[in-house]
């Protein structure tokens, strides 16, 4: 029984200093466990939790304070959806990952696992500045590429095998292929076999060393056509 007390009092302790939130929901459906950083990230009143009250009413509750907005535009279209069905009484609609975010524009990242008797257990993750970075990063790849499609020269992105991505408009009117072409063609069917070798054996290089590089090769074109490109190439 002191034993039992002690693991006890060390997963409470141990809960009570995640930095997520953790909610248990026991098979009946009813909260059962809950930590205080959850009451923190997701604003419910503790005099609520004490009443082991079921997900149902936990919704309820989040509902009437406009957690989730008028039209639940503060969860992303995955929670949004499991949302919708949930309070159409599919109770197990709830998506196992989406995002919500709070209206003071703190993002919480909730994740639900789920047991074979039908408890589960949710965790609640601040990731505010994540999803800040995450746009920062569409935008100035949005930025980029309209620049880039408006730029005279041929552009083109890789993954770091050198697979095609993307490729500017003016490369695809040179070439004369769609995005959807483009993307699809091997490299030995842009270029010819000589040049294909040493072209990727400079690009792997400069890859490997960081730094930029310079090379040529005859591009094929959707015509037949053969031009002369220089291609300079940043890792």
């Amino acid at each position: 029984g002191e034993l039992l007390a002690q693991q006890s009092r060390v997963l409470e302790v141990t809960l009570d200093n995640l930095s997520q939130g953790v909610l248990s929901v026991g098979a009946d459906g009813r909260a059962n466990a809950y930590n205080r950083r959850f009451l923190d990230l997701v604003q419910l009143p503790l005099a609520l939790m004490q009443t082991r009250p079921t997900v149902q009413a936990l919704t309820a509750y989040q509902r009437e304070q406009d957690d989730f907005g008028e039209r639940l535009e503060c969860l992303d279209a995955t929670g949004r959806e499991g949302l919708r069905r949930f309070l159409d009484g599919d109770l197990s609609a709830l998506n196992p990952s989406y995002r919500r975010t709070r209206r003071d524009g703190m993002v919480l990242e909730v994740h639900t696992h789920t047991a074979d008797d039908g408890s589960m257990v949710r965790t609640y993750t601040d990731v505010t500045a994540n999803a800040a970075a995450q746009q920062a990063l569409q935008i100035s790849e949005a930025r980029f590429r309209s620049m880039a499609d408006a730029a005279p020269a041929l552009i083109w992105q890789s993954d770091a095998k050198g697979k095609p991505t993307w490729f500017n408009q003016r490369w695809l009117q040179y070439t004369g292929r769609t995005l959807a072409q483009e993307l699809a063609l091997d490299w030995n069917h842009r270029m010819r076999a000589e040049d294909l070798e040493h072209s990727r054996d400079v690009m792997y290089a400069a890859g490997r060393s960081g730094t930029a590089y310079q090379t040529e090769f005859c591009l094929r074109c959707g015509d037949g056509s053969l031009a002369w490109i220089v291609d300079h190439g940043i890792p």
